[in-house]
């Protein structure tokens, strides 16, 4: 059996490794030990085209040249690569009736799990450490690894990548409550009254929907617990409480600058003013 390595997988800065054809986790496992660092090949490399001639199986590493692998394995995954308008990229079928898609992420920092708020696991989003099995490797079930769109690889960013699958990515404890002193109110702050939450969807005890400040190219970059009062925009890795909600959409902040010791005396005095004035909410420390 002949395996041709497929031309949007031959760029230099790419890696290649062997994949061991027996013993444990065969045709799966690398074959050599540090294939992260120094067992790895570039595509045109003898060692690595000689083990592919042989009908060897080969893995593709993650993270060299910016190359991530969203490593699907419910439907649910293809649905929102198909349905969200993400980019059409290079695409491989696995063995196991999975879905790997190939896109360059250069400003993507670490591998992404997809997880719901079940704990059910969708796939991951495999980054530097990791590798995937190539296409027309064998899977030990005895099915091929199958190009199933035979385009160029596309480029996206991390935040689309929040963005397009923010209800599959576990949010990071918000950076700051919001509150000026660090406090929570005395008194409980609807938050409903301060962003009108009718086009947004309810999903794992959060509301999710598009930024209300500078939007959303997927309608679902910004969560509101309404129980807990705190907000978390996707795209920009920010959140707080009802301060910082109000002081972003007076315009006395932006989202990207909602962090620790982001609201000042003044800053926090207009907030309470606007909250009671405009929102009819109270806010007091």
């Amino acid at each position: 059996m002949t395996i041709e390595i497929p031309w949007q997988l031959q760029r230099l800065d790419f890696r290649l490794i062997k994949i061991a054809m027996d013993g444990p986790a065969a045709r799966k496992r690398p074959l050599e030990t540090d294939w992260q660092n120094t067992n790895n090949y570039n595509p045109s490399h003898y060692a690595i085209r000689e083990w592919i001639a042989r009908g060897n199986n080969y893995g593709v590493c993650c993270g060299y040249g910016n190359l991530a692998v969203i490593d699907a394995d419910e439907e649910a995954i293809n649905e929102i690569i198909d349905f969200r308008n993400m980019p059409k990229t290079f695409t491989v079928r696995t063995g196991s009736g999975g879905t790997h898609f190939y896109y360059f992420i250069p400003d993507l920092e670490k591998k992404i799990i997809l997880i719901d708020k079940k704990e059910v696991h969708y796939g991951e989003i495999q980054w530097k450490g990791q590798q995937v099995v190539g296409p027309g490797s064998i899977h030990p079930s005895g099915n091929k690894y199958l190009v199933l769109r035979d385009v160029p690889i596309a480029t996206i960013s991390n935040n689309h990548i929040q963005e397009y699958f923010s209800e599959f990515i576990e949010k990071e404890t918000p950076t700051t409550t919001g509150y000026y002193t660090g406090g929570k109110p005395t008194t409980h702050v609807d938050m409903t009254k301060i962003v009108n939450l009718d086009n947004y969807r309810f999903k794992g005890g959060e509301y999710v929907g598009s930024h209300p400040v500078h939007g959303s190219t997927t309608g679902g970059n910004f969560s509101i617990n309404v129980q807990e009062e705190l907000w978390h925009c996707f795209r920009c890795g920010t959140g707080g409480g009802p301060v910082t909600l109000i002081a972003m959409l007076e315009g006395l902040i932006k989202c990207s600058d909602c962090r620790p010791g982001i609201i000042d005396n003044a800053t926090y005095q207009k907030v309470v003013r606007i909250a009671k004035e405009k929102y009819g909410v109270e806010i007091n420390e």
